[in-house]
């Protein structure tokens, strides 16, 4: 059981960047997260392509989520994160598994305080899971997950804690989005001067937390 405290957090206006990785298979995307120094709000996004794909917690409770890239569309979805227990809302996650990690394919910079989260052999992959706590909370316990970063909300709006957690996957991720992985390799052909591989992002419901929306990582080869 792993306990983390409240008292340990970073104040409000940090940023924070992360990133799966495994030794032999290379790492998967860099994302980035920050609280605003005044206000409750919180915002992630894919480091790289930031103004493509982001997502936002915001003192009112709702959840943004936003990507355009590639799909010539802006889509929003809004929800109610998911209350776990007194004062504690588990608000998304994002998959990355071990099949999705390649040595063929790197970020072209990465920042230097980017913070590894390394895989593990006994597990599918990783899931890096978002939780917003009240400010009341003094601490949060877990059984499996590694707390990642603990950052405080501007305004005294409480915490967004960023924990790791080993997944195990039902099916590979290439069978269950193989329609949408097929439509976005033609597109990436379709726009000319295709690169592969290349990361994207998949995105849907989370079959655990009805409600939720679960983002995961792919790598799209050729």
């Amino acid at each position: 059981m792993r306990t983390i405290e409240s008292s340990t957090a970073r104040p409000p206006g940090t940023r924070v960047y992360f990133r799966v990785t495994d030794l032999l298979l290379g790492s998967g995307i860099t994302w980035q997260l920050n609280t605003h120094r005044s206000k409750g709000d919180v915002y992630g996004a894919w480091r790289a392509r930031r103004k493509d794909f982001h997502f936002s917690f915001h003192e009112s409770g709702q959840t943004h989520y936003a990507v355009t890239a590639g799909r010539r569309e802006h889509l929003e979805i809004r929800e109610t994160p998911e209350e776990l227990g007194p004062g504690v809302l588990f608000a998304k996650r994002i998959a990355v598994p071990r099949s999705e990690l390649s040595p063929d394919w790197s970020e072209t910079y990465v920042p230097p305080d980017t913070i590894d989260i390394p895989t593990g052999l006994a597990f599918d992959g990783v899931g890096l899971d978002f939780y917003l706590l009240e400010p009341g909370v003094g601490s949060v316990q877990f059984e499996r997950a590694d707390a990642i970063a603990l950052l405080e909300r501007g305004g005294g709006r409480g915490f967004v804690l960023l924990v790791a957690t080993p997944l195990s996957l039902d099916a590979p991720v290439h069978e269950v989005f193989a329609e949408s992985i097929s439509a976005r390799r033609e597109l990436e052909v379709a726009r000319g001067g295709a690169v592969f591989p290349f990361r994207d992002v998949m995105f849907g419901p989370d079959p655990d937390l009805p409600g939720l929306q679960r983002d995961i990582e792919v790598l799209i080869r050729a």
